[in-house]
């Protein structure tokens, strides 16, 4: 929707400034807040306080099935996505690569019994040449 005289407003030193000025005057209703570079600020800032870790746990062929039951019931956002295992072939360890802020916050996103008997390793990629 355009309004008849409507210019964009002038430069400022705020690069978002502009867009929330817009939406402004244009009448949009919260016009001045969530604009994209409030959000890219937010995500950007929010990916550089993550880190790097695989989670690794290693469990015995008894403690198998309550290592996979336990996540049944217990909110993550690792539930419902792939982790790379040995349980079918006999070695009964299992990584999941993770963000966090640190290894505790890791930790958490696994269900205490599978957490407690887990470690953090802080990784990052490298390019192979």
């Amino acid at each position: 929707m355009c309004r008849r005289g409507w210019r964009w407003p002038e430069p400022s030193p705020d690069p978002g400034c502009r867009l929330r000025q817009a939406s402004s005057d244009l009448g949009i209703q919260g016009g001045e807040s969530g604009c994209l570079t409030d959000v890219i600020h937010r995500a950007t800032t929010h990916i550089l306080d993550m880190a790097s870790f695989m989670l690794h746990n290693r469990h015995t062929p008894e403690e198998c099935p309550s290592a996979y039951a336990l996540w049944k019931g217990f909110e993550s956002p690792l539930r419902g996505n792939q982790a790379t295992s040995t349980c079918r072939f006999g070695g009964h360890e299992i990584w999941w690569e993770v963000d966090a802020a640190d290894e505790t916050n890791a930790l958490r996103l696994l269900p205490d019994y599978v957490g407690e008997r887990s470690i953090a390793i802080r990784i990052n990629r490298e390019d192979i040449p």
